[in-house]
């Protein structure tokens, strides 16, 4: 049973055809019929991001091979393939999708031009540079299109910072005590911040953020989008594109976007504590939301994969399907790592020769023949042991084009109201000249670290209905 209403069919305003599709490289709607081509609603005044609820015009898939969850739109496809590791799926592993985007931000950089970004990188390195095996399977046209789900915020909140700064004068020097001089003020800052499009994901595999083997960590880097010009959803835009499934809701990121806000703050109040040469000890920092406004939108992403036989890990080049900004992880030419096949295959003749030593020496009855059967064969079961042990933990060395979303710099605000106080000048003496003790000022907490997802990824399981539409 769905949940969601049935959306009112879309229709050329010039023709009166519903047979339509996404113009990548205009960015529009256009007519299949007439070709002509029109404009979504933009969507300044949606109100959305609604729990997750059961729908029935998007269907999601599980990969049993990479574990990536890709939605389908039911009427317009009926099969489907992972756009990470190329698998195809069967109907078993069908899940429930979850919950309709409130926007779609429609791609505006065409595939020739994303797969032309995608080739001029790893063309420009020598053939030598990156993985044989890689280079060998390298095939540009293979870069597909992909929506990935995210949580758009706007907010306006009152934010309140007290703590210590200190700062050294001109020519300050060592007293006799090896100490310095050090003047030290207490620093209160209070504003009203307003956030527009604070953008988060929302899968919950794609949160961690540091790894650089690590899908969040490169699709989040081609960020910020251009998203005041997202539209209305509308599945016209979404035809003929892959799309990654959304499996959590406002609440199970609330505190994400609470860290990351009060990160924006922390680094914007640096323009303001300049003087203080040896920084800022914030020792309480109040955020406290006035207005909140959520919102859900599928980004657009153009993404060429590739995955490492042996290991299985998926390497990926990605470009932002608005700004063409290229982002990626490539596995590089200078790899160690066992071949398991193949030291399996050493490993199990020297374990026969050692068989077979320890045989002969019966016939020939040779205590020295025997202990170098014994060597030989604990040798070869040793090689055998080492490559399965290798192969589940090895960790491999790539080139990481791109780091991270600079969330704290890169998202848009305003500050209102600013209101500036020092107080309790007094003199201290130091042994450190150049940094207060517990500096934080420009400190990130808004980048999660793996204990940080996994709280997330408990308290979706616990409610126990996000994969189901409960």
């Amino acid at each position: 049973m769905a949940n969601e209403p049935k959306p009112e069919l879309r229709r050329c305003p010039n023709c009166g055809a519903s047979d339509l599709t996404l113009n990548t490289e205009l960015g529009k709607i256009q007519c299949r019929h007439c070709k002509n081509v029109f404009d979504g609603k933009l969507a300044d005044d949606v109100e959305g991001a609604e729990d997750i609820l059961e729908t029935e015009s998007l269907v999601a898939f599980s990969c049993s091979s990479c574990g990536a969850e890709v939605v389908l739109n039911a009427d317009e496809n009926t099969s489907a393939q992972c756009h990470w590791c190329k698998h195809i799926f069967s109907l078993n592993e069908k899940i429930m999708n979850g919950a309709v985007p409130d926007l779609v931000l429609p791609f505006k950089i065409s595939r020739q031009e994303a797969m032309g970004k995608i080739s001029e990188r790893v063309r420009a390195m020598p053939n030598d540079y990156y993985d044989a095996d890689f280079m060998a399977q390298f095939d540009v046209e293979k870069t597909v299109g992909v929506y990935f789900p995210y949580f758009i915020l706007d907010e306006k909140a009152h934010v309140k910072f007290s703590g210590h700064g200190e700062y050294t004068e001109v020519g300050t020097v060592q007293d006799i005590n090896n100490k310095y001089r050090v003047l030290s003020e207490g620093v209160e800052r209070e504003f009203d911040l307003l956030i527009d499009d604070l953008t988060i994901e929302s899968s919950s595999k794609r949160l961690k953020q540091e790894s650089l083997i690590d899908t969040n960590n490169v699709i989040n880097s081609i960020l910020p989008f251009d998203v005041e010009n997202a539209v209305e959803w509308d599945a016209n835009y979404v035809r003929g594109f892959s799309c990654e499934r959304r499996d959590t809701n406002v609440d199970d990121i609330d505190e994400i976007a609470d860290l990351q806000i009060r990160d924006l703050a922390r680094i914007q109040l640096r323009s303001t504590i300049t003087k203080y040469t040896r920084g800022v000890r914030w020792e309480k920092e109040e955020v406290t939301p006035i207005e909140k406004k959520w919102k859900t939108a599928y980004l657009p992403v153009w993404l060429y994969s590739y995955q490492e036989p042996e290991t299985k890990h998926i390497y990926y080049l990605v470009v932002n399907g608005r700004t063409g900004e290229l982002a990626g992880v490539v596995p590089k030419a200078d790899v160690q790592r066992f071949h398991k096949p193949t030291t399996n295959k050493i490993g199990g003749a020297i374990t026969a020769l050692g068989v077979l030593a320890i045989g002969s020496t019966i016939e020939i009855g040779s205590p020295m023949l025997m202990i170098v059967g014994m060597v030989l064969f604990a040798l070869g079961i040793v090689v055998m042991t080492a490559s399965q042990l290798n192969t589940e933990t090895y960790a491999v060395r790539a080139e990481s084009l791109g780091i991270r979303h600079g969330h704290e710099t890169e998202t848009k605000f305003k500050i209102d109201n600013l209101k500036e106080n020092n107080t309790e000048h007094k003199e201290i003496r130091v042994d450190d000249r150049y940094s207060i003790e517990g500096r934080n000022d420009a400190s990130i907490y808004g980048s999660l670290s793996s204990s940080q997802v996994q709280k997330v990824q408990k308290n979706i399981k616990s409610k126990g209905g996000n994969k189901n539409g409960k």
